[in-house]
């Protein structure tokens, strides 16, 4: 949990950034490009800015547990380490209307035919890794998204976010259900000041991940850091629908959270898409078949999570806090059916984020 960074900025267009903490790449509650749910990584971060233009280049140190087939290692000590890098370019297309190009590469330190280490092409901050890794003929995992954010008044946001993991036009048109569709959505919409009550916001979030995203052929090399995901906590073959409420007055403040998951879990000893750890060499229906794939499939599973908080903010420069709250969360497929009801009061402050909705 160790989190510190030294910044230092030459001028007024660039900043160099070097620690360890988490990222996180997007405007939605959830982020499928980069988002602050794995631990914290050493990092080497450079942002500039010029003109409309935003560029962001990111070095992640990471670490995973071996996999052998469907077992995962949880052991600190088998632990090995891979890299990530990351280029994020963020474009002020008008006062209303922002693109973004995000892209991505995670590779091991060793693989089966010598110890790589860094690779130092993927460290060109200006290079296109796509092309960068073509010429390697390396089979890292590299990962492509586009984001868009639009502001249709002051109080109202859209945005959206588009993640390709993979994607093999001439071999999905052989057949149905290929298992390389790695395509993963978010769409959402930000309110404030809702029927003019002033602090009243909102926040509706919908994500939609395809079996497979995230996940590789090597299982060393998924979209991951200390097993655990770097994008979204749920992995992935689900669809998500996230909804806030937000008010406060003075130092009060009231919230409100309504969660609706659908999710295909794979099976006892089958990949069908939910689990990122695996490799894609064990993928079912049937062993070694690329097709027949299809969204949501595996043991459907629903759940529901629902959330009231209340509270009074003591010191707003640390986020002290007093508060109570109530969590219902429901789930259910063929093999089980839970019911849990928490209620609490605490005294706290918001210094990390941990998700526990999933």
């Amino acid at each position: 949990m160790f989190s510190g960074y030294l910044s230092y900025s030459p001028n007024k267009y660039f900043n160099l950034q070097v620690g360890n903490d988490k990222q996180f790449w997007g405007d939605g509650y959830r982020s499928l490009f980069l988002s602050d749910n794995a631990s914290n990584t050493p990092f080497l971060k450079l942002t500039t800015n010029f003109w409309r233009i935003k560029y962001v280049y990111l070095l992640n140190v990471m670490r995973y547990g071996p996999i052998n087939g469907f077992n995962v290692s949880n052991n600190p000590s088998d632990f090995k380490t891979k890299y990530g890098t990351y280029h994020l370019i963020t474009v002020d297309v008008a006062k209303w209307m922002q693109f973004t190009f995000f892209e991505g590469v995670t590779w091991f330190h060793a693989d089966s035919n010598r110890v790589r280490g860094i690779e130092f092409s993927y460290l060109i901050p200006i290079a296109f890794i796509r092309p960068v890794e073509f010429a390697l003929g390396s089979p890292d995992n590299v990962v492509l998204g586009i984001g868009m954010k639009f502001k249709a008044s002051p109080k109202q946001i859209f945005y959206t976010q588009i993640m390709l993991d993979d994607m093999d036009v001439g071999a999905a048109r052989k057949g149905k259900g290929f298992y390389r569709t790695k395509v993963s959505a978010q769409f959402g919409y930000k309110g404030y000041d809702i029927f003019k009550v002033k602090h009243l916001d909102v926040q509706s979030e919908f994500n939609v991940v395809r079996p497979f995203v995230y996940a590789h052929k090597a299982p060393e090399q998924s979209y991951t850091n200390f097993n655990q995901s770097l994008a979204h906590p749920l992995g992935a073959n689900f669809l998500e629908s996230v909804t806030f409420i937000n008010y406060w007055y003075k130092h009060w403040t009231a919230s409100a959270k309504f969660q609706y998951v659908v999710q295909g879990l794979d099976k006892t000893y089958e990949h069908n898409g939910s689990n990122i750890f695996v490799s894609d060499f064990l993928i079912t229906p049937n062993l070694g078949t690329a097709y027949a794939n299809y969204f949501l499939q595996g043991v459907k599973t629903r759940l529901i999570n629902v959330e009231a908080r209340g509270g009074y903010l003591i010191n707003p420069k640390i986020n002290l806090a007093v508060e109570a709250f109530v969590n219902y969360r429901y789930q259910k497929n063929e093999f089980l059916k839970q019911n849990n009801l928490f209620l609490g009061i605490s005294l706290r402050t918001n210094m990390f984020n941990r998700y526990t909705d999933y």
